[in-house]
């Protein structure tokens, strides 16, 4: 062989050498490094996720379209939408008290509703209306779809009558009735000077029950413009409290009462209270004052 030919292979084999040097040096250091010279091939669970979140995107992108579609479907067919869901009022209950409400008042403002259709109706409105009528305390008006509309009455309950036309509630609010009070004839009578009177209505309430408890009933209450206070009992006497220390002579007549006996009762006339250290006491026959006065 020749000398240049020999010279040339021996340069390409060490060039070749230290190729397979470096590449099994570059090997080493990857090994080293964790690094990986093959390919990886690709997770069952990657390509799940995959899937799934193509599937996941494909629904929402097929709720999204069938949203489309029914708002343009209501949209086209609305009037038949709304014929169908707001329906007009086809029926109205009437629960609760219904005593002595004009009913045929009722029904005229009741009438109005069945005009409407469901979700115009202003049940609100409604309910104002009826809470004018004398003898409602209060009205809730509920609505019950598809056409139904439910009406439930509290009715005012008398405790006393005000004047020849008007009656006193249990909350102390008067109102007005149409026609006689006969039917309510044995209610007490509140009787003022003043058209309305808060304070011979708060005094009746504060009272009331206390001589209720001790089988007294009430004929009548009195305040008169002089601000004095009287109290006249159903078959029994008139008892006069005057302008001053009501609650503590309305005390001192209690105490009193329970020491007379019930002949003694029948035959008093009235018990006048404003004496500071005594009362006195008129008889039925005569009519007149200090008859007896008892200390």
């Amino acid at each position: 062989m020749e000398a240049g030919a020999f010279s040339n292979y021996s340069r390409s084999t060490k060039r070749g050498n230290k190729n397979r040097s470096e590449n099994s040096s570059e090997r080493k250091k990857n090994r080293i490094s964790g690094a990986s010279t093959k390919i990886q091939s690709v997770s069952w669970s990657s390509k799940l996720r995959v899937v799934f979140w193509l599937v996941g995107g494909l629904y929402r992108l097929l709720i999204l379209t069938l949203f489309v579609l029914i708002a343009l479907f209501v949209y086209d067919h609305r009037a038949v939408v709304n014929d169908f869901f707001n329906q007009p009022v086809a029926a109205i209950s009437v629960g609760g008290d219904t005593n002595n409400i004009d009913r045929s008042k009722l029904q005229l403002v009741l009438s109005s509703m069945a005009k409407q259709r469901f979700f115009e109706l202003d049940v609100d409105g409604i309910a104002r209306r009826i809470r004018q009528m004398p003898w409602v305390q209060d009205v809730q008006v509920r609505k019950q779809w598809p056409d139904r509309i439910s009406v439930t009455l509290t009715e005012r309950v008398p405790v006393a009558r005000w004047g020849t036309n008007a009656l006193v509630d249990e909350y102390g609010q008067v109102f007005s009735v149409d026609g006689r009070l006969d039917k309510f004839s044995s209610l007490p009578i509140l009787q003022s000077a003043e058209q309305q009177d808060s304070a011979l209505v708060k005094k009746f309430q504060m009272i009331f029950e206390k001589f209720n408890r001790s089988n007294l009933k009430i004929e009548r209450m009195i305040r008169t413009k002089a601000d004095s206070w009287s109290i006249k009992l159903v078959d029994g006497p008139m008892v006069i409290l005057g302008k001053q220390q009501f609650d503590l002579r309305v005390a001192r007549f209690f105490v009193l009462w329970k020491t007379l006996k019930p002949e003694q009762i029948k035959r008093i006339s009235t018990m006048d209270f404003r004496y500071s250290n005594g009362v006195a006491v008129s008889k039925r026959r005569d009519q007149k004052y200090a008859h007896g006065v008892y200390r």
